[in-house]
């Protein structure tokens, strides 16, 4: 098999993968484990799940926390988890994490849902803060304490959600559109200094995936390059901004340029185009000698 029939065949695997509906999260629902939890802050027991800022709570097998009141316990099955805010100066919150089985695609759009709701009363029964989404590039120190997960290094906000302040589970929208390549999802409470907030977590449900290529049916990208050949084949404009990406998620090379730049090799890319910084089209592109 010659290199232009095997990378044609990479390419056409890594751009089936653009429109899956791959999922994000294992056990988002919080049912699978490896014990029945019978005291705060094991989240190891859930099965994919582990803890990024100490300490975070499981809750499976009936097993509750006065300390944390609630009138109910799951929204789904019977397993899901609870996180809170320190109270201090810097906002410093629990949050729990996950190594994704693929990392994101860059300038896909990821859209979830989750439940969530408000302990009933007791020392953290403030309400200050909501549900945010924090992504990495490499898995982050676990186990830390007293820092917020944004305080972490190479951390990257994705999304948050409106503040939690009911007590009954009440579904939140949670979507982001990833600008790397992901391979570690972080949830947490917002940063909120001198508060005390807990909530629950449950129920993690994810939409179909959205990749920005399908919202520009006019631009065309000429998909097997040679370098020096023009990318964009219709629909230009100088305003566009082209980012070439390896299949990383590393960002090689952006600017206007409307042409393969010289010093890429031979190999599958991805390109991201955007207009006036809002991304209008991406594809996976081939380069061949």
């Amino acid at each position: 098999m010659n290199l232009l029939s095997a990378s044609l065949g990479l390419l056409l695997s890594v751009s089936l993968g653009l429109n899956c509906s791959a999922q994000v999260f294992t056990n988002a629902d919080f049912e699978d484990f490896t014990d029945c939890p019978e005291f705060l802050g094991e989240v190891g027991k859930a099965e994919g799940w582990i803890t990024v800022i100490t300490n975070a709570d499981y809750y499976n097998c009936g097993f509750t926390a006065e300390v944390f009141p609630s009138p109910t316990e799951a929204s789904s099955g019977t397993g899901y988890m609870g996180m809170g805010t320190y109270g201090n100066l810097n906002g410093s919150a629990e949050s729990i994490g996950q190594v994704l089985s693929e990392p994101l695609v860059v300038g896909t759009t990821y859209s979830f849902t989750v439940d969530v709701k408000d302990v009933t009363g007791g020392s953290f029964g403030q309400d200050c803060t909501g549900l945010c989404i924090y992504g990495f590039v490499g898995q982050p120190t676990e186990g830390l304490a007293f820092i917020h997960t944004q305080d972490l290094e190479g951390a990257v906000e994705l999304a948050c959600s409106d503040q939690v302040s009911s007590s009954e589970w009440t579904t939140v929208p949670l979507s982001f559109t990833a600008d790397q390549a992901y391979d570690f999802i972080v949830l947490t409470p917002g940063v909120s200094p001198q508060c005390y907030h807990y909530f629950f977590i449950d129920n993690i449900q994810q939409e179909d995936l959205v990749n920005v290529q399908e919202t520009s049916a006019e631009l065309k990208i000429n998909t097997s390059l040679r370098r020096g050949d023009q990318l964009i084949i219709s629909a230009w404009t100088p305003n566009f901004n082209i980012g070439w990406y390896d299949l990383s998620g590393r960002l090689i090379r952006q600017g206007t340029l409307n042409k393969v730049p010289a010093e890429l090799t031979s190999g599958v890319y991805f390109v991201q185009v955007s207009e006036s910084g809002v991304p209008v089209h991406s594809q996976r592109v081939l380069i061949v000698d």
